[in-house]
């Protein structure tokens, strides 16, 4: 169970010491839910890309190749670092049909390091060889609410009825370690592997999830039990996958690139710890560990330089979120729709990211003018939930040295947002990503 679910659930526990029974609601079904703040479909990284609306699999001609499209790195021509810095802005504004008081607006910001890395080209038997280090922060995991629910159980004048005021917020992000190589075997055609360890050197790799407010539960007649609360959940995740890439040029212009990006079984640490003024007045704590099944992705992805100066390029990726599977001590969830597995139904996501680059090439400098569009859906209950966006991005290349920034709007809508139903919430995100990269 989150940090959310508790939330709610305290309400419960109360009306369990009042009337020695166990009490369900539909709240119950933040149970095993995990939040991911950005879009949860696997991207790359970098300014240049998100400038081009991602469409970057069959572009990838810098580091931040490796999160692409790996095969990408054989078109680097001489050792290179770089460092991507990020910041994001999330506002999400809730509506429900069943609970008019979740009625109401949250929003959330962030800023991190994005990606590092450090590439160094060679060659073998005449091929040209690319290997390179790379971290990636891959998910934001940042959220937060604020607001009221109530529940209504029973038949009037046999009513129990539950209010409750509660703040919760998570904290933390997803990054992978990630050593890549490329080779080319034929002039027309190259390989390249990235092996992803979901770790990160500079903190914890993982999320906390922080609750806390106060409830009133009301049995028959008032004026009821009233209670405080507050929870802390740490999680800490591990695991291991891979991407593998192939990218073709059939001609000096046009370029066909796929990448496929393993699915895997992750294993998080948690430790709870928490207080219920009424039900667990002196606290309570516990360890466990859970698994979570991450899913497999794939894409296809096509480049045209119409000239040295212009590019355009198409992505299509699928993401099979049916896989995405949370094991708790043997009770499987679906995480991002937080219902049972076996009672429900998550389809894949198909991404459709449309991009392109125009060069200012001048004789000391180059000015790079980038926009994109993109079809981004989010998983859910059967069919997925419609995000759609735009980004532009710009920047200035000197002689070895390239500095780049892009800009990125997403919206959509998400259905029975927090787990309860006839509630969904209007999404709009911003974020603005700054690259600098080093030749050697």
């Amino acid at each position: 169970m989150t940090t959310r679910a508790r939330t709610f659930r305290r309400l419960y526990l109360a009306a369990l010491f009042v009337a020695g029974a166990a009490l369900s609601s539909p709240a119950l079904s933040l149970a095993a839910g995990i939040d991911i703040g950005a879009s949860p479909n696997p991207v790359g990284s970098g300014a240049r890309a998100t400038g081009m609306g991602g469409a970057f699999i069959a572009v990838a001609d810098d580091a931040t190749a490796a999160s692409w499209n790996p095969a990408g790195l054989v078109q680097l021509e001489r050792p290179e670092v770089s460092a991507v810095g990020g910041f994001s802005s999330r506002r999400e504004v809730f509506k429900s049909a069943t609970h008019p008081e979740l009625d109401g607006g949250n929003g959330t910001t962030a800023a991190d390091i994005n990606y590092l890395s450090a590439a160094c080209p060679f060659t073998v038997m005449d091929r040209n060889v690319v290997a390179s280090l790379n971290f990636q922060r891959l998910y934001d995991m940042n959220t937060d609410f604020s607001g009221s629910f109530r529940e209504v159980l029973g038949v009037a004048p046999f009513t129990i009825t539950t209010d409750t005021e509660q703040t919760w917020k998570t904290r933390g992000g997803l990054s992978t370690v990630s050593p890549a190589l490329a080779i080319q075997i034929t002039p027309a055609l190259s390989a390249g592997v990235t092996v992803n360890r979901w770790a990160n050197p500079f903190e914890d790799n993982g999320w906390v999830a922080e609750s806390s407010g106060s409830y009133n539960v009301t049995f028959f007649f008032p004026p009821g039990l009233s209670g405080t609360f507050s929870n802390k959940d740490e999680n800490e995740f591990s695991g291991t996958n891979f991407n593998v890439g192939l990218m073709y040029n059939p001609t000096a212009n046009l370029t066909l690139a796929g990448v496929y990006k393993s699915g895997f079984t992750a294993s998080i640490e948690r430790t709870r710890r928490g207080y219920d003024s009424l039900a667990a007045p002196g606290g309570f704590s516990s360890n466990d560990r859970l698994y979570l099944s991450m899913p497999q992705s794939y894409g296809l992805g096509v480049a045209y330089r119409h000239s040295d100066t212009l590019t355009a390029a198409l992505d299509v990726y699928r993401t099979e979120w049916s896989e995405y599977v949370q094991d708790e001590d043997g009770v499987k969830t679906r995480p991002n729709i937080k219902k049972a597995e076996s009672a429900s139904t998550v389809d894949a996501t198909t991404q459709v990211r449309l991009g392109g680059e125009y060069l200012f090439v001048r004789d000391k400098y180059v000015i790079p003018v980038r926009a994109g569009a993109f079809y981004d859906p989010e998983p859910s209950e059967n069919s997925p939930n419609t995000f759609f966006g735009f980004s532009a991005g710009s920047g200035l290349t000197l002689d070895r040295v390239a500095l780049d920034f892009s800009y990125t709007f997403r919206t959509g809508k998400s259905g029975e947002a927090l787990g309860v139903g006839g509630t969904h919430s209007d999404i709009q995100q911003h974020s603005v990503m700054v690259s600098a990269i080093v030749y050697l």
